[in-house]
């Protein structure tokens, strides 16, 4: 069996993490790591930028959007 799975054709995986954050796990850990504040707008309440920011990172236009949210993520 190690020599059959040795035999077997390889291939590298991988993600990069701060692309692929939920909208609940990047709200959580900006709230733990004092950032929420760098994230929510003048004037936004709590609620409202949980609101925005899940529906900003269900979908995006383009890639300028996606970007600027990867850069949030990091």
């Amino acid at each position: 069996m190690k020599t059959f799975i040795a035999g077997l054709p390889k291939t590298e995986l991988h993600i990069h993490i701060e692309g692929a954050f939920e909208p609940d796990l990047a709200i959580k850990i900006g709230k733990r790591n004092n950032m929420w504040d760098s994230l929510c707008k003048t004037g936004e309440t709590d609620e409202t930028c949980e609101a925005r920011m899940r529906k900003e990172r269900s979908s995006y236009g383009d890639i300028t959007d996606f970007f600027r949210l990867y850069d949030e993520g990091c």
